[in-house]
C-alpha cells in the first residue's frame, strides 16, 4: 500500500521546519518572489442558466415569506366562527400529497 502525500508547505513529505521559521504568505516557498491571490489568466463564465436562477432567486428573496393579509384574514374567521373547514377539500388535498411523494 502505497500512502500520497501532497506537498502544501513547500518542503518534502516528512521533512520539518524549525520553530518560528514559516512562509511568508505574499511569498511562494522557497521564493521570494510574491504570489498572486488571484491569477489573472483564469477566468470563468457564468451559464446562461446559472444568470436565470440567480434572477429567479433574487425575485423570490423580495417576497415575503408569509403573507401576512391572509394570515390576519384567517385569524379574523375563525375568531368570528366563520371559519369553515371542508373535510372532503383536505382529504383530496392529503392524498394528492400522498401521491405526489410515492411518485
Amino acid at each position: 500500500m502505497s500512502i500520497v502525500s501532497n506537498k502544501i508547505d513547500g518542503l518534502p513529505p516528512g521533512s520539518t521546519r524549525p520553530v518560528g521559521q514559516t512562509p511568508n504568505a505574499t511569498t511562494s516557498a522557497g521564493n521570494d518572489k510574491p504570489v498572486s491571490a488571484v491569477n489573472e489568466s483564469n477566468a470563468i463564465s457564468v451559464s446562461g442558466e446559472a444568470r436565470q436562477m440567480q434572477a429567479m432567486h433574487s425575485k423570490a428573496s423580495q417576497v415575503p415569506e408569509v403573507n401576512q393579509a391572509r394570515v390576519d384574514a384567517v385569524k379574523s374567521a375563525i375568531s368570528s366562527g366563520q371559519f369553515r373547514v371542508d373535510a372532503q377539500t383536505v382529504a383530496q388535498g392529503l392524498l394528492g400529497m400522498e401521491q405526489a411523494l410515492r411518485a
